[in-house]
């Protein structure tokens, strides 16, 4: 394990300009992409919300409430806790989950399949992924093992994946953007909802999706998680003026 660990720093080093994808290309011209994708997905989901909001006015879908609370969220943890989770943890771990394996990196590939594999396990046995507790350090330590057993050997079996994964990277991304969408499938009451209610109030994250995934190809895949953070600050930032309030 600690030669795992060394080795990936060494990586991590040699390797930064991973992080810049496109060479030649300034740092204000990737702000300036990001920039246009977040309000281009902004744009997009306040008409989508519009849309909703008048198909369930008119009867056409029955209304869908979140079924977490922002509110009680924030007022059961301290704030600092709240903006570390849905601001930088979130998107963090689900871009690491959904889009790594998209990466030219065999090591980011298993980066992705292992954080995927953490989020399952504590999601199928309602632990909160969130949250450092033995139950999830152990489910930790079980995707950091995967991890381990996945790079050694050469990385044979990443190599061999990433293969595989660059022929079929079309469609990976459009599987990548949907498993996301329905990743949050449980932020939602759909108890009284038919598929076509739980496509069209998922349809916003599909899109979300999308973009974050175009961005972390295009750009790099830091990139990608500051378009995904930049996505969650609107109603972290909106969630803590009205707890001040």
């Amino acid at each position: 394990m600690k030669e795992t660990v060394i080795a990936f720093s060494f990586f991590l080093m040699k390797n930064i300009q991973f992080f810049s994808r496109e060479t030649g290309v300034s740092i204000r011209h990737k702000m300036l992409g990001i920039t246009q994708a977040y309000v281009t997905l902004f744009l997009f989901k306040l008409i989508w919300g519009l849309i909703l909001f008048q198909l369930e006015k008119q009867g056409v879908i029955p209304l869908t409430k979140g079924a977490g609370n922002l509110d009680v969220w924030i007022a059961e943890v301290s704030v600092s806790t709240f903006v570390w989770q849905v601001l930088i943890l979130a998107p963090l771990l689900e871009e690491t989950a959904f889009r790594g394996f998209l990466q030219k990196e065999p090591v980011w590939l298993a980066l992705s399949l292992c954080t995927l594999f953490y989020l399952l396990v504590c999601k199928s046995l309602g632990l909160e992924f969130y949250s450092l507790s033995m139950k999830t350090a152990g489910v930790m330590a079980g995707s950091a093992l995967g991890y381990s057993l996945l790079v050694q050997g050469n990385g044979w079996l990443l190599t061999q994946l990433a293969k595989v994964i660059d022929r079929g990277k079309t469609w990976l991304m459009w599987l990548s953007a949907a498993s996301f969408a329905f990743w949050h499938y449980h932020n939602y009451e759909f108890a009284a909802a038919g598929p076509l209610t739980v496509l069209l109030v998922l349809f916003p994250l599909f899109i979300s999706g999308l973009f974050f995934t175009w961005t972390s190809l295009r750009h790099g895949f830091l990139w990608g998680i500051a378009l995904h953070m930049l996505t969650n600050a609107i109603p972290v930032l909106m969630t803590l003026l009205k707890f001040r309030t």
